[in-house]
């Protein structure tokens, strides 16, 4: 990724670390090879796994919270820190995955002016899963949370062509 044919800092965002490691470990170390300046930030985590991601080149910062959490003022605050992060750090691209990552991390960039944002489905999660009353309600506060969020990304990617495919009937994207 060349921006301009400059080398671009970039920040990928995950719920977490094991899984920049294990599942992304390799586009990481793309990144890096070509020359980028590449950060990644997930809540803290076992120091073996901080030492995975330095090992690839990556620099590693940790950003507390409670992934599967459903506190608004926590939410809130979380999307405070990435402001503040993003502002101080300056990227030229966020990438984020998973639920919290996508749709804080999309709109804290977006705040922050971060000039390049995309973002990673990789599965509809828990909000999307079951039925009943409170469980409609949480499909519709997240579709809405997509809504808002993604419409701030250049491009999103989907592991699923189903989750694709629901998210444009619902226009989530």
């Amino acid at each position: 990724m060349v921006v301009g044919g400059n080398k671009m800092r970039i920040i990928v965002l995950s719920g977490q670390l094991y899984s920049l490691l294990n599942f992304r470990g390799h586009l990481l170390r793309e990144m890096v090879n070509r020359g980028h300046e590449v950060i990644a930030c997930a809540p803290p985590a076992d120091t073996s796994l901080e030492k995975g991601i330095l090992v690839l080149g990556v620099r590693y910062i940790p950003i507390d919270f409670d992934r599967t959490g459903m506190s608004p003022l926590q939410d809130c605050r979380l999307i405070l820190r990435l402001y503040s992060l993003f502002r101080e750090l300056k990227p030229d691209c966020l990438l984020s995955y998973t639920i919290k990552p996508v749709v804080y991390g999309s709109i804290a960039a977006q705040l922050a002016s971060v000039s390049t944002i995309f973002s990673l489905i990789t599965g509809l999660g828990y909000a999307f899963i079951g039925t009943g009353k409170r469980k409609r309600l949480l499909n519709r506060l997240v579709s809405a949370l997509y809504r808002l969020s993604l419409r701030f990304n250049r491009l999103v990617f989907f592991q699923n062509p189903d989750d694709r495919d629901l998210f444009i009937k619902n226009q989530m994207v």
